[in-house]
C-alpha cells in the first residue's frame, strides 16, 4: 500500500497533471513560428510573446525593455489512451532567455512548462512580427499590464 501511495505521489511530481490533459486552449496550435500571441496571466497581466524559428521575444510590462531567448518543444510524457490515440499533454515548451546559442545549452538551462497549461493562457494571435519585436531591443510604446493592445482581438474574456 505504502509502495502505491509513493508511486503516485512520485507521478504526480512530474506530470503531466490530469487538467493538463483536459484543458481546451482557445489557441491550440500556440506556438507556432511567426507569430505573435497575447498571453494573459491574472497575477501578471497581459504580455506579448512573438515566436521566430527557435527564437521568443517577451514583451511584458513590468519588464520595462523586451527580453530575447530561444524556444523548443520537447515530447517527454507522451500518454497513450485506450483508443490508440497519443495525449499532447506530455509535450513542454521549454525557453532560455540566454544569447548563447541553443546546442551549447544543458537541460537545467532550458524553463520548461506543460504546453497545453501555457496555451491555456493565451488570449489572441496576430500572424506574423506585429509589433516589430524581433528587429529591436526596445518595445514599441509601454504596455499596460490590465489593458490589451488594441491590434488584438480577444478569443476569452481576460481582466486584472
Amino acid at each position: 500500500m505504502r509502495l502505491v501511495l509513493l508511486l503516485l505521489i512520485c507521478a504526480g511530481c512530474t506530470g503531466p497533471y490530469l487538467s493538463d490533459l483536459t484543458r481546451k486552449p482557445v489557441v491550440p496550435d500556440y506556438p507556432q513560428p511567426d507569430r505573435t500571441y497575447l498571453v494573459f496571466d491574472p497575477g501578471q497581466g497581459f504580455r506579448v510573446e512573438y515566436f521566430g524559428t527557435g527564437w521568443v521575444w517577451l514583451w511584458a510590462a513590468q519588464a520595462g525593455q523586451l527580453v530575447a531567448g530561444h524556444w523548443q518543444r520537447w515530447d517527454r510524457h507522451r500518454i497513450r489512451m485506450k483508443d490508440g490515440s497519443v495525449s499532447p499533454g506530455g509535450v513542454e515548451l521549454c525557453m532560455a532567455f540566454t544569447q548563447r546559442p541553443p546546442e551549447t545549452l544543458g537541460v537545467n538551462d532550458w524553463d520548461c512548462k506543460p504546453i497545453l497549461r501555457m496555451a491555456d493562457q493565451v488570449v489572441a494571435v496576430l500572424k506574423g512580427d506585429a509589433f516589430g519585436l524581433a528587429g529591436t531591443d526596445r518595445p514599441p510604446y509601454r504596455l499596460d499590464a490590465c489593458k490589451p493592445p488594441e491590434a488584438f482581438a480577444l478569443r476569452r474574456k481576460a481582466r486584472c
